[in-house]
């Protein structure tokens, strides 16, 4: 395909700085709404999405986001020795502050070197760690301190939020995802960090009867404490880090993975123990998988109370779109 991409590239190269302006797109679409979403690489229906259960300011903030560079962000491991000197030294860099020991930085310029040592030493010492700064934020946002012990993760994929609950000092006692070779992930990164890695299992957290493949079932029946569910999501939070959802997510997508969110949610609340807490979080911006997953849960269960919502403001320039709300079960 060499010379179809440099066909390509010499087309494009004659047009100018043209593409680079909303007003290159009038021919192809008249609807200032379509344009812009055209001009912003975004599928219509997201936009149309967006434009309908936000609003047109929001709809436009969130195209406009989801075009710009992601912000690196790392998160200090504050149970280190050297956390609150690495931290303060970021800041000085210019970095900024997320959540309770994140700092982000603009695009190009985070430094190479901190505290007379490059960032990657720090990271390979266990200092510090990347994450993004939405889910920091979502974390912090919900008062881990607050929740009911021992957390079972019960989505950990590779661990992020599970390490930064134990950098904090929470107890987080089970990991558990689908997926082995992430789990591997969380061991490793806990082994970096200087932590002490939970007990990993695989297991579908949609999954909850007994029989059937063991490694297909959360591996108990009661769980007293608080059930994170970092759910399976369209990902419509986190576009500018993850071009490729524009093209692989569509409708279809959005409704099978709410159904799948509707279950895990559901498994976990029959398994979950009265006075203990659910969190559950998305990276996306769709209510269908978000506060719509919340109300269906309380709409079948009297025992749910809601404590806490948050969500990435629309307005915000930089941070992924994420979706969290700390459930209680009553009784």
């Amino acid at each position: 395909l060499a010379r179809v991409a440099n066909g390509t590239l010499r087309s494009l190269q004659r047009l100018g700085d043209g593409p680079a302006t909303e007003e290159f797109y009038a021919s192809r679409a008249s609807d200032p709404l379509r344009r812009a979403a055209l001009f912003y690489s975004v599928p219509d229906w997201m936009a149309l999405l967006w434009d309908r259960v936000y609003g047109r300011e929001a709809c436009l903030h969130l195209l406009r986001r989801s075009f710009d560079q992601p912000h690196p962000c790392v998160r200090v491991n504050a149970r280190h020795e050297r956390a609150g000197a690495l931290r303060a030294a970021l800041l000085e860099h210019g970095g900024e502050a997320v959540g309770a020991w994140g700092v982000a930085f603009a695009p190009g310029s985070s430094p190479d070197t901190v505290l007379d040592a490059p960032l990657e030493c720090w990271m390979d010492a266990g200092v510090c760690s990347r994450q993004a700064a939405g889910s920091q934020s979502a974390l912090s946002m919900l008062r881990p301190g607050e929740w009911s012990q021992p957390i079972w993760d019960a989505c950990a994929g590779q661990g992020g939020k599970t390490l930064a609950l134990l950098e904090r000092g929470s107890q987080v006692a089970l990991c558990s995802d689908v997926h082995g070779g992430r789990l591997r992930g969380l061991r490793d990164g806990a082994r970096r960090l200087g932590l002490k890695a939970p007990p990993v299992i695989r297991a579908a957290a949609d999954q909850p009867a007994p029989g059937g493949d063991a490694l297909q079932q959360p591996p108990l029946r009661r769980w007293a404490g608080t059930i994170l569910l970092d759910v399976p999501c369209s990902g419509l939070g986190t576009l500018s880090r993850r071009p490729e959802i524009r093209r692989r997510r569509g409708p279809e997508d959005v409704r099978h993975l709410a159904a799948l969110q509707a279950r895990i949610a559901a498994a976990a609340w029959k398994i979950l123990r009265p006075g203990g807490h659910l969190v559950y979080m998305t990276c996306t911006l769709h209510p269908e998988e978000n506060e719509r997953q919340v109300a269906a849960l309380r709409r079948a269960h009297s025992d749910v109370q809601c404590l806490d919502m948050w969500q990435t403001p629309h307005e915000h320039p930089w941070m992924e779109g994420m979706y969290a709300a700390l459930l209680r079960k009553q009784g």
